[in-house]
């Protein structure tokens, strides 16, 4: 095989190159000997190499493999090639850009081979390559993709192979044995573009491969497909080198010798150039192979009856929900009916039974009234009553004149004792005094003039509570497929235990029941509830993976729908896992952040920013990024959605992140601001309760925060620098999801809630002065499966909702005549009054209170309070890298609470 033309230019001399430089292994030996990263080829690529690539040995080849894995085969292609110039990698794969090699020459491109970028990459490291190797997905149409985009900028005399061509032949590489449009179909049509001058056609090469070119979104440059000098195929190989395009025609007739006994008439043509007859006639000329139509036509024909049957099935599953839904609500009625046949069954027997009663009493009752009228008979007929006449009539007498002095005054005396209750009437005095401090009472229970009386200066908060919307409660596929048919977060719910004593598991709705989300008068009943009691809107979670959505119904059920609440979107950017905290490992779905991605997810939320119900700040839409450091150059990735909003016609866009543990300020990734998200950054070791709950399930291996000291933690924040929205969760409890290494907030109750969300209101008041930026976000209105929900319950009922609403209402004056400081000191204090007076609702204790008096046990719990302190910003970014290193990160952890216990 010819060297290269780019390398046969250079001489030894210029390259340094010698024999005795050369390792003289075969390929074979290499990898047999080879140490350091894994790399893998079959038997016969090695022995094909060695034949194809031994002329290179000494030359300063430059070398491109697409699809390196582990990047083993890069050094070795380094030991094959002591002179290489150039030695490049291409992998999709992110995890690829992490690997380094000791030899300089050996280098790696991220990203996908087959895009523009990535290409740019490439050549921007070396603009032509002598061996191009695609080992990459083998999927078809990435193989054609690489061709085209690389085959380009292959020197004359330089090599293209195509590896694993065997996958041409199966369907999930996008191929099959009759397939026209497979790789291997691909590379056996480039054998036609090689005899290009005997077609008899007045046709160009692009022209055979303008359905490929079609399909795969590519395009083919005709002086390249001229280059093509040949093409060899072996097992599950196709080499294809490349000349220039004089170098591929067939040439002059060449004729040696002077005898022509047999035959003479070749004896003219010496020197002589092919001229290819005129094929415009021949039928098989004009068209491609009948196959290949006919199996396109029966795909499109399986399309169509695939989308039929589709059609139908869907009809089906619609047919069969509706009869599952007659069915329950058929089982519903009649246990109604039944219910309803025993309590009127119960009523008539009451009925019979206080019928006989009465009966007899009034029978009773009749004896008493024969015997009273004989007796008065008796006394009308008696000597005594006939004396007594002039008396009586004297007593009328006086009394008719009493009564005609007494007038209006009598009545009015007599009408006025009507109105006053019996001595021993059940009526409880309200008292009115214990809820004077409460500027909730003061604005609710009287009328507005009462209110001016009272002195009670009372007004109601600005700030709008946005609470997290979970969309998990209904039917779709990927839940069914990765955790049992007909899985929704109810599942979880339901089967979760105690893991303590006192442990309050499972949680059970109430008034709003096991919904599901599919249907809309679901999502109309919370919104109407969540207005009721104070919250400005829903932040959704949205879940997009490059163009795939999951759990979208419910959101697009509201999005055409006429439910009257505020709403914006949350971008849940995690992996799915099956430990549902979205790690790397045991991922079920998993966010790619391909090229194209930021532009084509912006795009699909522009709908969403034009709906008069989405949120904004200034005229800007509201977006919120769940992990935004996952996100690849998350700047870049901002900066393209901000201009492709302001191009739609919207001022801005404001981009808000989550505080998560890997970030301090929006800054650090270009966003506009941070929202808090208790639990995270709240749930650290300092967060420990000082008692803890004797433990009933032997797998436990949790976390246990106590909800106070997150309290605490909230209220010793001081304002920041940049822009913060404060968060709140009414509590935290994950055993549904994860039943024995959960993170457990032990002591919520809705009076510290609402103290708590009293104060953070108070907080936004005196920090944000744009009322557009008044937001404070509740984690979360449904997160069941997590424990932290506003929707009642069979526990607090509507308590926690009772609270939100009541937190609204300030003293005018209190804003002025008190300090942030002096609001913070009263939550803590009225923290620490309702958890030594007991009124957490369980049997739990906080901290270490015996042999105190009341006063002193609140001095001290605040004391406690007011001192606590969270982990700082290095400590926190220490732990989130150590996660990945579970015996390091529990040692490190062990360690930072012995440390902290030493300081005090």
């Amino acid at each position: 095989m010819n060297k290269p033309a780019s390398l046969s230019k250079i001489s030894d001399h210029e390259t340094g190159a010698k024999s005795t430089n050369v390792d003289g292994r075969s390929l074979h030996r290499l990898y047999d000997t080879h140490k350091g990263k894994v790399s893998d080829k079959w038997s016969i690529y090695l022995d094909e190499y060695e034949r194809i690539f031994s002329t290179y040995r000494s030359l300063p080849v430059r070398i491109l493999e697409i699809g390196i894995q582990n990047g083993g085969s890069l050094e070795i292609w380094a030991k094959y090639f002591p002179q290489a110039k150039v030695i490049l990698g291409c992998d999709i794969d992110q995890k690829c850009g992490l690997l380094s090699f000791r030899n300089k020459k050996i280098s790696v491109v991220v990203g996908d081979a087959g895009s523009e970028s990535v290409r740019k990459k490439i050549l921007e490291r070396s603009d032509e390559f002598d061996i191009v190797i695609d080992d990459g997905s083998h999927r078809s149409s990435d193989v054609v993709r690489a061709f085209a985009r690389y085959f380009p900028h292959l020197s004359d005399g330089g090599v293209f192979v195509a590896e694993d061509l065997h996958t041409s032949y199966w369907k999930e590489f996008e191929g099959g044995l009759y397939d026209p449009m497979s790789s291997m179909s691909f590379f056996k049509r480039l054998l036609d573009l090689v005899n290009h001058e005997h077609w008899g056609l007045d046709r160009s090469r692009t022209d055979a491969l303008a359905a490929f070119a079609d399909r795969y979104g590519v395009a083919f440059d005709e002086s390249s497909l001229a280059s093509i000098h040949s093409i060899e195929f072996l097992n599950s190989l196709c080499v294809v080198t490349k000349r220039t395009s004089k170098q591929n025609y067939l040439g002059r007739r060449r004729i040696s010798g002077k005898i022509a006994a047999v035959e003479q008439s070749i004896l003219p043509l010496q020197n002589i150039e092919m001229n290819a007859a005129n094929q415009a006639e021949n039928p098989w000329s004009l068209r491609s192979a009948t196959i290949e139509e006919e199996i396109g036509f029966n795909r499109k024909l399986i399309e169509r009856q695939d989308v039929h049957i589709n059609e139908i099935s869907a009809e089906i599953a619609q047919a069969r929900t509706a009869i599952r839904e007659r069915d329950a609500w058929l089982a519903q009625a009649q246990s109604q009916l039944e219910l309803l046949a025993e309590e009127h069954t119960a009523e008539m027997e009451y009925n019979t039974s206080r019928l006989a009663s009465l009966e007899n009493e009034i029978l009773a009752l009749d004896r008493e009234r024969q015997a009273l009228q004989s007796t008065i008979a008796e006394i009308y007929r008696s000597t005594s009553w006939r004396a007594s006449a002039p008396i009586r009539f004297i007593k009328q007498r006086v009394s008719s004149l009493k009564r005609l002095v007494s007038g209006q005054r009598g009545w009015q005396s007599n009408f006025e004792k009507e109105r006053q209750p019996e001595a021993d009437d059940d009526i409880q005095e309200v008292n009115y005094a214990a809820k004077a401090d409460c500027p909730a009472f003061a604005a609710l229970s009287r009328l507005p003039e009462q209110q001016a009386a009272a002195g009670a200066e009372v007004a109601k908060d600005d700030a709008k509570l946005i609470a997290f919307y979970l969309p998990q409660y209904h039917r779709i596929p990927e839940n069914s497929e990765w955790w049992g048919n007909g899985f929704t977060e109810w599942t979880n719910v339901a089967r979760a235990k105690p893991n303590f004593e006192g442990h309050h598991q499972p949680h059970i709705p109430r008034d709003l029941g096991y919904y599901d989300l599919s249907h809309p008068d679901t999502m109309r009943e919370q919104a109407e509830l969540a207005k009721l009691y104070g919250v400005h809107g829903f932040c959704f979670y949205h879940y997009w993976f490059s163009g795939r959505r999951v759990l979208e119904k419910p959101v697009n059920n509201f999005l055409n729908s006429d439910i009257e609440i505020n709403f914006c979107l949350c971008w849940a950017n995690e992996n799915w896992t099956r430990t549902w905290d979205g790690n790397s490992k045991s991922i079920l779905l998993e966010q790619l952040y391909a090229d194209g991605d930021a532009e084509a997810f912006i795009d699909s939320l522009i709908d969403s920013f034009r709906d008069r119900r989405y949120i904004n700040i200034s005229g800007e839409p509201l977006l919120v990024v769940y992990r935004a450091k996952d996100i690849p150059d998350p700047k870049r990735w901002f900066k393209i959605w901000r201009e492709r909003v302001q191009d739609r016609g919207f001022p801005g866009l404001h981009i808000a992140v989550v505080d998560f543990y890997d970030i301090s300020t929006p800054d650090e990734v270009g966003a506009d601001s941070l929202v808090e998200f208790p639990p995270h950054k709240f749930n650290g070791p300092q967060s420990h309760p000082s008692i803890f709950p004797t433990i009933t399930n032997p797998d436990f291996a949790g976390g246990i925060v106590d909800y106070a000291k997150v309290i605490a933690q909230s209220a010793n924040r001081s304002a920041p620098s940049f822009k913060l929205f404060r968060g709140i969760m009414p509590g935290w409890d994950n055993t549904a999801r994860r039943q024995n290494t959960p993170t457990i907030v032990v002591n919520a109750c809705p009076d510290l809630y609402g103290a708590w969300l009293s104060y953070l209101r108070d907080f936004t008041r005196r920090t944000a002065s744009d009322a557009s930026e008044r937001l404070i976000f509740i984690n979360a209105w449904n997160e069941w499966g997590e424990g932290c929900y506003l929707e009642p319950d069979q526990r607090w009922g509507y308590a926690y909702l009772e609270q939100t609403l009541k937190s609204a209402y300030f003293e005018i004056g209190s804003a002025g005549s008190h300090s942030l400081e002096s609001e913070r000191v009263r939550l803590l204090t009225k923290t620490s009054e309702i958890v030594v007076s007991g009124n957490l609702n369980c049997k739990l204790p906080v901290f270490e209170t015996a042999s105190q008096s009341h006063n002193a046990m609140v001095e001290n719990v605040a004391a406690e309070l007011s001192a606590y302190r969270p982990p700082g910003d290095f400590a926190r970014r220490i732990s989130a890298a150590l996660v990945k290193w579970p015996l390091l990160h529990t040692i490190a952890k062990k360690g930072y609470i012995s440390l902290q216990r030493f300081r005090g």
